[in-house]
């Protein structure tokens, strides 16, 4: 592991990239987790979170919204599966589930 400014990264074989600060996943400027197939999240001490976009954005296409480590959204789905599945959550819970025919 090579140090980093707000502590810690480590580069897998496969290309994956982690951050961690205390042991716990955690990147302010960025997303904390850069998986091999280009699907990223965004961590902060630990819990998923992002305020300006999906916190969990995969290469599929799949998308999660989440707020201090609960899966919330105002103005639009929680959830959104590449398949057109949609789930909307306020403060972790789930207000309605849409599925795609």
């Amino acid at each position: 592991m090579e140090n980093y400014v707000e502590g810690e990264v480590q580069v897998y074989d496969d290309g994956t990239t982690i951050w961690r600060l205390g042991g716990v996943l955690h990147r302010i400027d960025g997303p904390a987790a850069v998986r091999a197939d280009g699907s990223k999240e965004w961590w902060l001490n630990g819990k998923l979170h992002r305020t300006d976009g999906p916190a969990i954005e995969s290469a599929t296409g799949y998308e999660q919204w989440w707020l201090n480590g609960k899966l919330h959204r105002v103005g639009g789905p929680a959830i959104e599966r590449a398949n057109g599945d949609k789930e909307w959550w306020l403060n972790g819970k789930l207000q309605l589930h849409l599925i795609a025919i």
